[in-house]
């Protein structure tokens, strides 16, 4: 999970050739909702159509974060996948490049490599390479940087759909297919891992109907086949989205040639909401709610196209400012609370044993004025009772026992070596917490007092072993006391 406090705001941005997706959640202290969902129509010809694009809607409530994580055309990438002999993502990022330029069987200067890793395996790792032209990722980033967004990440279209998979958990070989405006994303899932991804351009301009984009989807069902001819898992259904998908047909063309189920599926069903979810927010914003979990998640080992583009120092942005502000206050008052709660917790205890020893050492100089030098009351007091004991003096009363009797049969039913650290008495019960050398000695306590014509019963309550720095155990006893 990730690290963000309570209230931050995380919106994905799937910023398309026709229209701008954005998915925004919101976390709490265990969980997140999604909170906002908006689409927007637009026509950009250049990046700074982009930038004041992105300007214009930076008010709408649907586009308010406080992290932002943004996709790149996975038309423009170059997508190959390898095996390497080593697991560790440090290893993987310092090696990568050298890989990718085996792999591609050419140099790739003017090429920004990345990575995502797919699996783990005993003797190495699955990786897919991700190659971008140097330039149109800086221009990209300066045109969302002119238009009041910092990104925190940049993933690729295509591979946002691995975050979704991920968070749905669909069981079986799924073939995810996103068709946009510009290319169909043909992403093939395994278990919700990704197994085989490619992003087929698409013919634009005009009327768009079956007949125009056939020959993608051919390339789409061609790539399918092969995947299930290289004798690998079979395919189970085929999900669709995007704003192409509804075209009149394609479903139906898919399902004949492959064979298998078309579905449009609720990419949301298992994700929750504090808002009314519109029908299209399956239709088109998967992307985008792949990217704002993507940014939720914060998993090492993905494709992130904004580190490998040097940027100027960044701040805090404004409204994080304020909620860390705001947090960090609540956190100080917390700990002043807590710290005030123990101090006086320890201060209210040591005043409650201060007066019970004094009163307990008043009744003792009271009932024993002639005796100096009093040290321990209780211990005292045992000796002084079994001396009048043996020499016959009744100690012992009628009434159920005055408090002073109570503490003089307390002192003189216990064990050798057991000492009460707390006495609290009332017309019903006696409360007591005490140390004994061991358990067995805790059974004797208990059997003396049962025993005793004071008391009516006697519960034992806690029995631990004392802690460091002391020995035997500590008790606790309640005595209910015999009735008038």
């Amino acid at each position: 999970m990730a690290l963000y406090l309570p209230g931050c705001c995380i919106v994905g941005l799937d910023i398309g050739a026709h229209s701008i997706k954005a998915v925004q959640l919101t976390t709490s202290l265990t969980d997140f909702k999604i909170t906002g969902f908006m689409v927007r129509e637009h026509r950009i010809s250049t990046w700074n159509d982009l930038s004041e694009a992105l300007r214009s809607l930076a008010q709408e409530e649907g586009m308010q974060g406080d992290i932002f994580v943004t996709s790149f055309p996975s038309h423009r990438v170059l997508f190959r996948n390898t095996e390497m002999p080593f697991t560790q993502l440090g290893k993987i990022d310092a090696t990568i490049r050298f890989e990718a330029e085996s792999v591609m069987a050419s140099p790739l200067d003017g090429m920004i490599v990345d990575f995502a890793l797919l699996a783990k395996r005993p003797l190495g790792s699955s990786v897919l390479i991700t190659c971008v032209p140097e330039d149109l990722l800086h221009d990209y980033m300066d045109a969302l940087h002119e238009g009041g967004i910092d990104p925190d990440t940049v993933d690729i279209d295509s591979l946002a759909l691995i975050r979704l998979m991920e968070e749905i958990k669909k069981e079986g070989t799924i073939v995810l297919l996103d068709m946009g405006a510009e290319k169909i994303s043909a992403n093939i899932f395994h278990e919700g891992g990704l197994r085989f991804t490619r992003s087929i351009p698409l013919e634009a301009g005009g009327k768009v109907g079956l007949k125009k984009i056939k020959p993608t989807l051919d390339e789409v069902i061609f790539s399918i086949k092969a995947y299930q001819g290289a004798g690998v898992e079979a395919i189970d259904e085929i999900w669709l989205m995007g704003g192409r998908s509804r075209i009149k047909g394609a479903a139906d063309y898919l399902n004949k040639e492959v064979g298998v189920p078309v579905l449009y599926p609720d990419v949301t069903g298992s994700i929750p909401s504090s808002i009314s979810l519109p029908e299209e927010v399956n239709l088109l914003g998967g992307v985008a709610l792949g990217l704002a979990l993507r940014g939720l998640r914060r998993e090492k080992g993905k494709v992130d196209l904004a580190r490998k583009v040097p940027t100027p120092a960044q701040t805090i942005p404004p409204v994080m400012r304020k909620k860390v502000l705001r947090m960090a206050v609540a956190a100080v008052i917390l700990v002043i609370l807590i710290a005030a709660n123990f101090f006086l917790g320890s201060w209210a205890k040591e005043r409650k044993y201060t007066m019970l020893k004094g009163e307990m050492r008043r009744m003792f100089q009271e009932t024993f004025p002639e005796v100096r030098g009093v040290v321990n009351e209780l211990q005292q007091a045992r000796e002084l009772v079994k001396g009048m004991d043996e020499r016959g003096v009744n100690i012992r009363s009628s009434s159920g026992g005055t408090f002073l009797e109570i503490l003089r049969e307390i002192a003189q039913l216990l064990p050798q070596g057991t000492k009460i650290v707390e006495l609290d008495m009332d017309k019903e019960r006696v409360s007591l917490r005490g140390m004994a050398p061991s358990f067995s000695v805790v059974d004797e306590v208990k059997d003396a007092f049962a025993a005793s014509e004071l008391f009516q019963d006697v519960k034992v309550g806690n029995v631990e072993i004392a802690r460091s720095g002391e020995q035997g155990v500590i008790f606790r006893m309640v005595l209910a006391r015999e009735a008038p």
